[in-house]
């Protein structure tokens, strides 16, 4: 009996497909290594991306691993094998289940190859918070372990609201508590930042706060969007390393005392001793040098003002005046 042709040859297509599709297939890891996976693809392009790769080596098919933190719109995505773990950020509609047509949205942040190392990279993505709420002071310390420091860590503390006796006391405090990043010989690599958003408060205040930078080696940071005024101004030159960002601003006024007139309405005076100006005077030259310090405080005492004063914005202007350290 002659056997069929058509069949014969199915015999021996179907068993070289069938070796060449478990030959061609590879491994989402291999896939990271040719630098097919890169920072910033969104979802639709990591499944092109491991189209390749085996069952169980695919993110987007039954077994899959998904987990959603929602507070921090992070997604992480891995495969029944959970051989890479691909970590999206900016998720706000996540992926349903195991689809390969409901990915949702985010793009990708970074991939670590196992649970262990995505919960240490989260560490040092997501510092250690604590928050300190003092009357009209709110202070938060952010922590950031990381390999690079033999001793210390990464600090950040964010100082908001009046500064008052409160705040050179609490801030005296947590900056011995935050001691600078510093490498093997001893040497500081990153150090402690404190970030100030103050509207201002007590003068004398300001004093103690800055000099405590100054002691403590503490960078001091006025953000994008956000401002430093009056004695936060001047608290802000303690910083050894001074930043303001570019959309930052610093305002300077001449010191006043405030009251009241008979009417009820507030009123500030702007004559005060001149010992005390002078004091004010040599706080500046002692923070930013004789030059810069008498140039500041001339600027400074133009202003007779609560709300208004001498304002610098951004970087370039603010380390023009050697307000600032860099631009």
């Amino acid at each position: 009996m002659r056997s069929n042709p058509i069949c014969s040859l199915a015999r021996v297509i179907i068993p070289i497909f069938y070796i060449a599709f478990l030959v061609g297939c590879t491994s989402s890891t291999a896939v990271v290594e040719k630098e097919k996976v890169y920072v910033g693809m969104n979802k639709a392009e990591l499944k092109r991306a491991l189209g390749a790769t085996t069952l169980g080596e695919d993110p987007f098919i039954s077994g899959c691993f998904r987990q959603y933190l929602l507070e921090k719109k992070i997604e992480i995505l891995s495969s029944s094998s959970e051989s890479v773990y691909f970590i999206f950020e900016n998720v706000n509609e996540p992926s349903k289940g195991c689809s390969r047509s409901k990915l949702g949205d985010g793009s990708l942040k970074a991939w670590r190859h196992s649970y262990a190392e995505v919960a240490e990279y989260f560490e040092q993505i997501f510092p250690e918070t604590e928050v300190y709420n003092i009357d009209t002071l709110r202070v938060t310390t952010e922590k950031m372990k990381t390999d690079i420091c033999a001793s210390g860590a990464i600090h950040k503390i964010i100082l908001e609201g009046t500064i008052s006796p409160d705040s050179s006391f609490a801030m005296g405090k947590l900056l011995q508590r935050s001691p600078h990043c510093r490498n093997s010989r001893g040497q500081v690599i990153v150090a402690t930042t404190v970030q100030l958003k103050s509207g201002g408060g007590y003068l004398v205040d300001g004093y103690k706060l800055g000099r405590s930078l100054r002691e403590s080696g503490a960078t001091t940071l006025i953000e994008n969007q956000t401002g430093c005024a009056s004695s936060c101004a001047v608290a802000f030159l303690g910083g050894k390393k001074r930043v303001v960002e570019d959309a930052g601003s610093v305002m300077f006024h001449a010191p006043y005392f405030s009251g009241k007139n008979s009417y009820g309405e507030k009123v500030i005076d702007c004559d005060i001793p001149e010992p005390d100006l002078q004091i004010l005077n040599d706080y500046y030259s002692e923070m930013v040098g004789k030059e810069a310090g008498d140039r500041l405080y001339d600027r400074t005492m133009w202003y007779c003002s609560a709300e208004d004063g001498w304002v610098v914005s951004g970087g370039s202007a603010a380390e023009l005046f050697d307000i600032a350290t860099e631009k």
